[in-house]
């Protein structure tokens, strides 16, 4: 009996792999109101099992003063058949972006915007820009 209470423990005191990984900081092009080149931090993210970048609407609106662009009609029902009711999406936005360490080359970058107002990530990009942009290594597949 002790030792099944000793491995629900220590079951529980393992730690779970974040959904988002490999965070850093990046600085991104902000709509200033006397159109100076104005740059904000955020935390960027990425994740593996999905293809597209999001970007929270908090960061969007409230920090980085960007309008929102609705999706058209085919990239709506794109969006919605490959994540369901899971990531709903107020739109999209065009980031010019850099990571805050060398080499700090900009990226310009769609992102889709989330409908939740602050969800836990200031933005995510998606397996295939994770890629691009050295977030993270592509898998290599084993041959025969």
């Amino acid at each position: 009996m002790l030792l099944c209470s000793f491995c629900n423990l220590s079951r529980l005191r393992q730690k779970r792999k974040p959904k988002y990984r490999n965070a850093t900081t990046i600085e991104v092009r902000s709509s200033a109101p006397e159109d100076s080149e104005t740059w904000r931090l955020a935390v960027l993210s990425s994740d593996a099992h999905n293809e597209d970048n999001l970007v929270s609407q908090r960061l969007v609106t409230n920090v980085l003063h960007l309008p929102i662009q609705p999706l058209d009609k085919e990239a709506a029902a794109s969006v919605k058949a490959k994540a369901g009711k899971h990531r709903a999406v107020e739109g999209y936005v065009d980031l010019v972006w850099c990571f805050q360490t060398p080499p700090r080359d900009k990226n310009k970058t769609k992102f889709l915007v989330s409908k939740t107002f602050n969800p836990p990530y200031d933005a995510v990009l998606g397996r295939k820009d994770s890629i691009t942009y050295g977030m993270m290594e592509e898998k290599r597949t084993k041959h025969g």
